[in-house]
């Protein structure tokens, strides 16, 4: 069977549960990209408590069998959920 490459874009909300400094990242081995509130992520924001923040995940595939990501995230850069 002929593997298909693919591109796919995910918009949701982060509602971060405590104020602070917020890391995220994006694990995968084919293109991916984050984008909170439109602007590429390059590296820590400081986000309020309860308030809802955009974010969107832009990922492809080029054809692999390994297709997935993991978006995970930390507050102040320490554990990574």
């Amino acid at each position: 069977m002929e593997k298909e490459s693919f591109s796919v874009r995910y918009t949701a909300y982060f509602v971060p549960p405590t104020s602070g400094s917020y890391f995220f990242k994006l694990s995968n081995i084919h293109p991916g990209q984050i984008l909170f509130g439109g602007e590429t992520l390059v590296s820590g924001l400081d986000l309020v408590a309860g308030r809802p923040y955009p974010i969107s995940i832009f990922y492809s595939n080029q054809g692999d069998s390994n297709a997935g990501f993991d978006l995970t995230w930390s507050l102040d850069n320490s554990q990574f959920y």
